[in-house]
């Protein structure tokens, strides 16, 4: 590891993060999780990069017990943006869509404005106009990645649909609030690739009526996530439970809010206690809906960007869990449990994955390679899996795909009405 990134641990996180003199970038993780090693030259590159303007710290949550409750963790990797003391948003299971704007927003200088005074393309129709030609340029020569790998790896952000629209260093800003920002690239990566997906980056651009703020949709945006019946969180939560009514609370306060209340803090802060305390009695995919609704629990005015990420991904990953763990019987569960182990440890043999195409190609080959073998040998014992398995991955596709594709269509209609 290079010697630019700092172990901590619970002693010295006071004095290394929340006193730091510059923004921190603390790396939650574990040594036996495969995508934390994959994003350790990420973050030795940024810690380079940014020599004076950022440190990177790294923290073993296997070192404390209490280590993800104390800091909510929900998996890892978990990325946390700390400037003087205060954390200013987080990604888990990062990839190019959350760590970009991530780290844009822990490098920039705090907001002088806030998020209500942007006007979007600076009320500017040609700003506008060049902003679209930028992406559909990219759209036609293939420098806008749409293969799902590329796509989510793309570290340095120029396949970023936001970063070649509005580039970082010149002046056609899109001048939105953050999240629109956000939302664009992160549904980028994630929808299903194709001409739908590269006709989406123009959509949204076109979509995004010229010199009006859009910071109330944000607003709308974020309730609509949390309380609708068919694709907000509560779809996910059982009626009798006691969740409900946690997130009926939340949607209250932020509802008051948008009306032009002010909320009292101590509102937010009775919050939070209830649902730690409510969190500690929950089954594992009940617990993450409750932390994720967790870090919606501030002014709408404080909460960054990647609450709206983490909420969708919520979303998803509740509805693609419960296919997983109810599709197969418990011998067959087993059966794959079994297939993963052997598969992960074969696969540690074939060593890093190169950058070199051609290396990067033969190495994706041995990995497929022996995922079929693996498999395989699991058929052999239960061979009615390899007819229900097409079955099931067609079923979890839909399950990931079509909660994004519902908020899209959200999003797209409601920026075309604004």
């Amino acid at each position: 590891m290079s010697d630019l990134i700092q172990d901590v641990e619970d002693s010295t996180f006071e004095e290394h993060v929340l006193q730091s003199d510059v923004p921190v970038l603390v790396d939650f993780w574990a040594p036996w999780c495969g995508p934390c090693r994959r994003l350790t030259p990420v973050l030795e590159k940024l810690a380079s990069q940014y020599i004076g303007k950022l440190k990177v710290v790294k923290y073993n949550v296997d070192q404390s017990e209490n280590s993800y409750r104390r800091f909510r963790i929900r998996g890892v990797p978990t990325l946390i943006a700390v400037r003087s003391g205060k954390e200013i948003g987080r990604c888990t299971g990062v990839t190019p869509g959350t760590l970009n704007p991530l780290l844009y927003t822990l490098l920039s200088e705090p907001e002088t404005e806030t998020a209500a005074s942007l006007i979007s393309y600076g009320g500017d129709a040609d700003r506008k106009a060049r902003c679209i030609e930028r992406v559909a340029l990219a759209v036609g020569s293939g420098d806008l990645a749409d293969e799902p790998e590329t796509r989510t790896t793309a570290f340095d952000g120029a396949a970023l649909p936001s970063v070649i629209a509005s580039p970082r260093d010149g002046g056609d800003a899109l001048d939105l609030p953050a999240p629109l920002t956000s939302l664009y690239d992160y549904f980028y990566e994630r929808l299903p690739e194709g001409d739908c997906l590269r006709q989406f980056a123009l959509d949204w651009l076109k979509a995004i009526p010229v010199g009006i703020n859009l910071y109330p949709l944000t607003r709308d945006y974020l309730l609509w996530s949390l309380a609708d019946p068919a694709f907000g969180l509560i779809r996910r939560v059982p009626t009798s439970s006691e969740l409900t009514n946690l997130l009926g609370r939340l949607v209250e306060l932020h509802r008051r809010e948008r009306d032009g209340a002010t909320v009292p803090e101590v509102e937010w802060v009775t919050l939070r206690k209830w649902a730690d305390t409510l969190a500690s009695g929950l089954e594992k995919a009940q617990r993450d809906l409750c932390n994720v609704a967790t870090n919606a629990m501030v002014s709408a005015k404080e909460f960054g960007h990647v609450v709206f990420v983490e909420l969708i991904d919520a979303i998803c990953m509740f509805d693609l869990l419960r296919i997983h763990t109810t599709w197969w019987s418990e011998d067959e569960t087993a059966a794959i449990e079994r297939q993963q182990k052997t598969f992960s440890e074969l696969a540690e043999d074939c060593g890093p994955k190169p950058e070199e195409a051609e290396a990067l190609a033969a190495y994706r080959a041995r990995l497929s390679a022996l995922d079929k073998k693996t498999r395989e040998e699991v058929y052999r014992d239960f061979p009615q899996m390899e007819v229900q398995q097409a079955a099931m991955q067609e079923a979890a596709r839909a399950a990931y795909d079509a909660p994004r594709l519902q908020h899209v269509q959200y999003l797209l209609r409601r920026l075309a009405e604004s």
